[in-house]
């Protein structure tokens, strides 16, 4: 969505549809899924530098109220694998104010956030 349709959308003051069953989580895929696909993108360009280890971190500040991040990881990596995103990228981390989750190809590891 633009910031047109954005700004649309906020003008309109309607309500929306509402979170319903895994509506979050899958909403919250569709935008891990855009920030991924374009790094990868990102890495076709001649002047990319590659590395040994490439990993992927993405801060996440989408709104996904009451997210459920072991179901909303299972949906995210079925779309990593078909963007081939372990061809690109050993790691992908996703820090929000909760959790840090580090995803790799064969496993997932759930980090909590100390707030000091």
């Amino acid at each position: 969505m633009g910031s047109k349709e954005i700004r649309a959308e906020i003008e309109a003051d309607k309500m929306g549809k509402g979170w319903m069953g895994d509506s979050a989580e899958r909403s919250w895929v569709e935008a891990m899924i855009q920030f991924v696909s374009g790094k990868i993108q990102s890495t076709q360009s001649p002047d990319y530098t590659r590395f040994d280890r490439t990993w992927l971190v993405i801060y996440d500040n989408w709104p996904a109220p009451i997210l459920n991040h072991a179901k909303a990881v299972s949906l995210l990596i079925a779309e990593l694998v078909r963007l081939a995103t372990w061809s690109v990228f050993e790691r992908v981390f996703i820090l929000d104010e909760s959790v840090l989750l580090e995803i790799e190809q064969t496993a997932v590891r759930v980090h909590c956030v100390n707030h000091c």
